[in-house]
C-alpha cells in the first residue's frame, strides 16, 4: 500500500455504513460514535474504498484524537500517517494549542506525543474523558496572552450575537402582536361595511333615530280624568241583580 495514493477527508453520512463495520470490528461503541460523526476523518483508496477512520474532537483550543479503527490492522501505520496529516491540518485551521489522545500505538509517540504530567492533566477538558486514563499530549504551540485575548473576544462576540438574536425575537413578537391588532381592526371595519351594505338605509334611520317620550300636560291629564268620570257617573261599576 502506498500512503501517497490514499485520500483523507472528513466523514459524511454516506460513510456511516462502512464506519459502523470498522467501529464494530474495533470493539468500539457504535451507537455513541454515530452521534460524533462530524468529528471523524476517514482515509480511502482512489476508488473510494474506506480503509480507516479516527476522530478529532475539538473543545475550545484543545483537541482529542480518539477512536481509530482500520479495515486491515496490518495497514494501520500507513493509514495513521494519512489520518494524522489530515488531523494536523484541521488542528491548524482551528488554532489548537494541544492535542490529547489515549491511543496506545507507538506511532503516536513517534509523532511527538508524550505522557501527560499530573500538571498537564489538570488542564484536560472534562469532555475528553477521565483524568485517570493514560493520556498522551502533543503541544502544538504556546498559549500566549494574544491568543487568550482573542478567545475572550470571540466569547464576547458570541454573547453579543446571542443577545442580538434575543432582541430580534422580542421585536418580531411585538410586530406580530401589532399586526394581529391591525388585522382585527380591519376585519371589524369590514364587518361594519358589509352590514351597511346589506341593511337598508331606512332601517338604519329607524334604529338610530332617538325615541321621544311624550309627557302629557296637566290640562290633558285633567281632561282624561273628567272623561273617565263622565263615563261612570256613579263612580262604581254596575253590579248585576240576581
Amino acid at each position: 500500500m502506498t500512503p501517497s495514493n490514499l485520500q483523507a477527508r472528513r466523514a459524511t453520512v454516506d460513510d456511516l455504513a462502512e464506519l459502523r463495520k470498522l467501529w464494530h470490528n474495533a470493539g468500539l461503541s457504535v451507537s455513541a460514535l454515530e452521534k460524533q460523526l462530524k468529528d471523524f476523518q476517514v482515509v480511502e483508496t482512489p476508488e473510494g474504498m474506506l480503509l480507516g477512520a479516527a476522530a478529532l474532537k475539538i473543545e475550545g483550543q484543545q483537541g482529542h484524537l480518539h477512536s481509530e479503527a482500520f479495515k486491515d490492522p496490518a495497514d494501520a501505520d500507513a493509514l495513521r500517517q494519512r489520518l494524522w496529516e489530515r488531523a494536523r491540518a484541521v488542528a491548524r485551521n482551528y488554532g489548537l494549542l494541544q492535542i490529547w489522545t489515549e491511543e496506545p500505538a507507538p506511532f503516536w509517540r513517534s509523532e511527538g506525543f508524550d505522557p501527560a504530567s499530573a500538571e498537564m492533566v489538570r488542564k484536560l477538558p472534562t469532555q475528553f474523558g477521565e483524568p485517570a486514563a493514560s493520556w498522551q499530549v502533543l503541544k502544538l504551540r504556546e498559549s500566549t496572552t494574544a491568543s487568550v485575548s482573542l478567545e475572550r473576544e470571540f466569547e464576547l462576540f458570541a454573547q453579543a450575537q446571542r443577545e442580538n438574536s434575543e432582541r430580534l425575537v422580542q421585536q418580531a413578537q411585538r410586530a406580530r402582536n401589532v399586526a394581529y391588532f391591525i388585522l382585527a381592526v380591519v376585519v371589524l371595519f369590514g364587518i361594519v361595511l358589509v352590514l351597511l351594505a346589506i341593511v337598508p338605509r331606512s332601517k338604519w334611520s329607524q334604529l338610530l333615530k332617538p325615541r321621544r317620550v311624550v309627557v302629557p300636560s296637566a290640562q290633558e291629564r285633567a281632561d282624561r280624568t273628567t272623561n273617565r268620570a263622565s263615563d261612570n257617573p256613579q263612580g262604581t261599576s254596575a253590579i248585576p241583580t240576581r
